[in-house]
């Protein structure tokens, strides 16, 4: 991900995506999630969608793809076959090929090289390419795509035209040119693509970005990444309903510092599993944490009121060690406001810093709130919860 404009926090891009999304699927709806990952916006999808609703989702890596469909199993228990996981890559046109792995950063995978965002080795595995058009043949009704391929948007859509054209729907995309260069295109190919397909586009902040020269300088740039494509007939439904929602989440104004942790306070108690904690080594158990604002100030978007920073996180340690043997963090739903409350899921794989499984035996998992970059709650006082796990 590019670096955020002045003002703008790291991460609001997504909950901006999330508002958009959100402001129209309604329950029935059909939606394509391409490049689902673990299921950031796969979740908030079907809860839109479902009941009566479908999602399909696709994800290539295997060991992301497995979280994935783990994950969808515990939060949605009841929706079978409505949100369904495919294991290809997407393109143009249908093939066997390799797909590049990122092992230190798999969110920056895909079919080609890209710019990296971190130092990462690389491998290679073999995939299954498949087409949109063939594969969303037999809809007869789709409301939204959300497409986050690493520089394959362009090919992607290239093999939905058919789709595209018969369906109609809202499409967002990322396309920057730090990845879509390594596919041998150009954001002049991916402006031509849309407008011949009937499409007005829009960037994350709201602003029309449809005029080739436009679109061109944004994705060269890169200020962005996020775009919001409109079939030309629904260009009223994002002008009056979702740009309001974006200039106002992402024009808010940031306060002048950093949320002052020495005030906050949390509340938290699992609420499941009920009892003792098993987790094969190597493998991931999902929990949930019900988390309470129990201090004065509203967790949520910039500095107070809120700040984007505070998340729910975790260590893992020997039992009555200090040492953190390794760590990981939980998305908090934000804003949270004093005396509320959500239950979260907590994904525990009990691995320690470097990527190594911790031994078989008895450990804690420390969990808190934090401000990502600042300070742990508990740095003030604020009690963790201290959860006893046996890696088996």
């Amino acid at each position: 991900m590019a670096d955020s404009p002045r003002g703008v926090l790291p991460g609001d891009y997504e909950r901006a995506l999330q508002l958009a999304y959100e402001s129209f699927l309604v329950p029935g709806d059909v939606a394509i999630d391409v490049g689902a990952h673990r299921g950031r916006h796969t979740l908030p999808i079907a809860r839109r969608v479902l009941p009566g609703g479908r999602v399909l989702a696709f994800e290539p890596l295997p060991s992301i793809r497995s979280e994935l469909v783990d994950t969808l199993k515990f939060e949605l228990p009841d929706a079978g076959e409505a949100v369904q996981v495919f294991p290809y890559a997407l393109g143009e046109r249908a093939a066997k090929t390799e797909f590049v792995v990122a092992r230190d950063a798999p969110e920056y995978s895909g079919l080609r090289e890209r710019v990296y965002g971190v130092p990462t080795a690389l491998e290679r595995i073999p995939i299954e390419v498949r087409v949109l058009d063939e594969l969303t043949s037999s809809l007869t009704r789709l409301r939204y795509v959300k497409i986050d391929a690493e520089g394959g948007e362009y090919h992607i859509l290239s093999g939905a035209r058919g789709m595209l054209r018969r369906l109609r729907p809202i499409v967002t995309f990322e396309f920057g040119q730090e990845s879509f260069a390594g596919y041998g295109i150009t954001a002049a190919d991916m402006n031509r693509l849309l407008e011949e397909l009937g499409y007005r586009t829009f960037d994350i902040r709201g602003r029309d970005v449809s005029e080739r020269e436009v679109f061109v300088e944004s994705a060269t740039r890169q200020e962005v990444w996020d775009y919001v494509a409109m079939p030309a007939d629904q260009v009223p439904l994002f002008q009056e309903r979702i740009r309001p929602l974006l200039e106002r989440f992402l024009g808010a104004p940031l306060a002048a510092g950093p949320l002052d942790t020495r005030s906050c306070r949390s509340r938290m108690e699992v609420v499941s599993p009920d009892g003792p904690l098993t987790i094969p080594q190597e493998k991931t158990e999902r929990i949930r944490v019900r988390v309470t604002n129990a201090g004065a100030t509203t967790w949520g978007r910039g500095s107070p009121p809120g700040t984007e920073g505070v998340i729910l996180g975790f260590h893992w340690h020997h039992p009555s060690a200090p040492e953190r043997l390794g760590e990981g963090r939980a998305e908090l739903p934000l804003p949270m406001a004093p005396g509320a409350g959500e239950a979260v899921t907590v994904s525990l794989r009990p691995v320690g810093y470097g990527g190594q499984p911790l031994p078989r035996g008895t450990y804690e998992v420390w969990l808190g709130p934090l401000v990502e970059g600042v300070a742990w709650f508990s740095d003030q006082g604020d009690p963790l919860l201290r959860l006893p796990v046996t890696v088996a």
